[in-house]
């Protein structure tokens, strides 16, 4: 049902923007059209609740098209409703609960009946009289099928399965059934729209089993059912979906659906194919051999291109499932009495689907406390002088290696006062620790576990531990987490991450007698440092490149490490605002393609990790984050 989530995610759409442009005829006409296709698709599997769910609204949708009904907010929340159900529906038939689903499948052996219609047993021949609409007939054929073989022994059918399969069928179907109650049946086919009646005749005797094409006895009526599935998938992909491609007279997939976890495994297996090239070309330096060399730049060549697919595979615009937080912010802030609008941007950034499936539940966390802590009543913000309506941005964007994922609100911001006095209270931290720390740094203190400026959990955003476990999440991923807010304009939380949790090209460096890798995407330039090319300004070392004064730092000072070797290296990096300073090394060693692991559990509070990895001679090594470094 993976095209009814599809549909639901663009009512959603749709639904929003019609709040806002009530007289927008061509949107009516699209949702019109969505649950049209809900309903049709619903019947074809026997989802007879859905189909009837989404009947209404096409109903209520004509008549707000055709003038009759207002497009208010009632009818807007009509419609979102029908939605909400669809979708509990379709969860409900995901996970296997098919009785909140109004699924017509019964097992063969079942002997579930209906209590509202005494059983009429024996062998009918049911004539049922349709006006299907053209383009339906294969769906409702399916629909009308599967009933009659639920409920009984299918003896004959005409037109045979394979007319009604294709859709060459007139308005008489015949049908010769033996089935222990026929006031359920008949109810069951008249739910299936475009029947208008039924003509039923009891069969004194019973008929012999026909051996025709329209033969559907006991044993073999299963099987029949799945060949016109299966005629009715082909022909449904062929005209919609566009997954059967014509060539030269040939039929070719286009495409095809891949389970996650398959995919998840073969990323994985590519990763230890990334490790294992990086070992064989670390063993293949240590030998003199054309061949040997031949097959390895060979390997890392093909090992190369599967990692790039494989990577193109897993990544996702962030718009393909951040549309999910517009139906959101609408349904929190009516029910706490605000009034927001959610606008994002860099929709098209493309990141590796496990990141952001990993962001997910942080990402909500900020929003919902951007709707309860941060974002106003419209009365508030009329008195201080803001628009009623607020607004909470989510801005998405690479940053060479990294994807940064911004969320901001204009609402009342954090007040760091009332921060470090609520820690205060609360014993998570002393008097002088709070009297110590900046305005700045008291921000943070929100992601401490147990902190929470509430005096009562919300219904919103829950007992205050949100942000604590956004934190964790962010660090446990490589990631960073910055705050920034101004006391009465606004909240500014965002996320750093690496673009990809497997692979990253490094350099690799020497300090003081342990190698370190640095993300190569950051790395601007390698420099010898000779005699006298070192120059102090007040005490700090620079040095002057090309025009360019550049602050350099001893790495190994940064890491706390002893280093009383020589540094005669500086590795130019450059920062997110632009800005390049230098790394001074004993060494540089290589350049290496590593699979990035995240940061041990131990290590978490360092802010300079971004990830841990294992080198091509199997020594393993951390992966310096430069951007937060200095």
């Amino acid at each position: 049902m993976s095209e009814v989530t599809d549909h639901i995610r663009s009512l959603n759409e749709i639904f929003l923007h019609l709040e806002k442009n009530a007289h927008d005829k061509a949107a009516l006409l699209e949702a019109f059209r969505i649950f049209h296709s809900i309903k049709g698709d619903s019947a074809a599997m026997g989802l007879r609740e859905i189909v009837e769910i989404a009947h209404e609204a096409e109903d209520l949708l004509a008549a707000m098209k055709d003038g009759k009904r207002l497009v208010d907010q009632s009818a807007i929340e009509r419609l979102f409703n029908y939605i909400d159900k669809i979708e509990a529906l379709v969860k409900d038939l995901a996970n296997g609960n098919s009785n909140n689903s109004g699924v017509a499948l019964q097992n063969e052996t079942s002997t579930e009946r209906t209590t509202d219609s005494i059983p009429t047993k024996g062998n009918f021949k049911v004539t049922i009289n349709n006006n299907f609409e053209e383009q339906l007939k294969q769906i409702r054929a399916f629909a009308l099928l599967r009933i009659l073989a639920d409920n009984g022994n299918l003896l004959s059918i005409d037109p045979p399965y394979e007319q009604l399969a294709s859709g060459k069928f007139a308005t008489k179907i015949v049908s010769i059934i033996a089935t222990q109650d026929i006031e359920k049946l008949k109810n069951e086919l008249m739910k299936i729209p475009g029947i208008v009646s039924l003509d039923i005749e009891v069969l004194e005797a019973n008929p012999p089993e026909e051996n025709g094409v329209g033969a559907i006895a006991a044993l073999d009526k299963l099987c029949q059912i799945d060949n016109l599935i299966s005629n009715f998938e082909v022909k449904s992909q062929e005209s919609n979906s566009a997954s059967l491609d014509l060539i030269k007279d040939r039929h070719r997939l286009g495409e095809i659906k891949v389970r996650v976890q398959s995919l998840d495994k073969l990323f994985n297996l590519v990763g230890e194919l990334v490790l294992a090239k990086s070992r064989l070309n670390n063993i293949v330096k240590s030998f003199e051999s054309p061949d040997l060399k031949e097959i390895q730049r060979f390997i890392e060549g093909v090992v190369t291109d599967l990692q790039n697919e494989v990577m193109n595979i897993r990544l996702m615009p962030i718009g393909q499932v951040f549309g999910i937080f517009s139906r959101m912010v609408r349904d929190l802030a009516k029910a706490s009495g605000k009034e927001i609008d959610l606008v994002i941007e860099g929709g098209d950034t493309a990141v590796d689907r496990k990141v952001l499936e990993e962001i997910m539940d942080p990402v909500i966390h900020i929003i919902r406390n951007a709707v309860d802590h941060g974002i106003e009543p419209p009365k508030e913000r009329l008195e201080k002088g803001k628009n009623t309506v607020g607004t909470i941005k989510i801005r998405a964007y690479r940053e060479t290696s990294n994807f940064v994922l911004d969320i901001e609100d204009d609402g009342r911001g954090l007040d760091p006062k009332l921060i470090k006095e609520t820690a205060l209270s609360k014993g998570l931290i002393n008097t002088k620790k709070a009297e110590s720390i900046s305005d700045e740094e008291a921000l943070y203190l929100i992601c401490i576990p147990g902190f929470s400026t509430k005096k009562s959990p919300s219904k919103t955003s829950g007992r205050g531990m949100g942000m604590s476990a956004v934190k964790s999440k962010v660090e446990s991923m490589g990631g960073i987490l910055t705050i920034k807010s101004s006391n009465g304009m606004g909240t500014k939380v965002s996320m750093r991450l690496p673009a990809s949790m497997a692979t990253v090209k490094i350099l690799v460096v020497r300090v003081g007698g342990q190698c370190y890798a640095i993300p190569l995407s950051d790395v601007v330039e390698i420099v010898q440092v000779k005699g006298g090319l070192i120059k102090y300004i007040q005490g700090e070392p620079f040095i002057e490149l090309r025009g360019k004064i550049i602050r350099v730092h001893a790495l190994s000072k940064l890491l706390g490490i002893n280093d009383d070797s020589e540094l005669r290296t500086a590795v130019i990096v450059r920062r997110i605002d632009g800005r390049e300073y230098g790394l001074l090394v004993s060494e540089v060693v290589d350049e290496d393609e590593v699979a990035m692991k995240p940061v041990p559990n131990i290590f978490q509070g360092m802010r300079s990790l971004l990830g841990t990895s294992v080198l091509g001679d199997g020594r393993p090594t951390f992966i310096i984050d430069v951007m937060t470094l200095v």
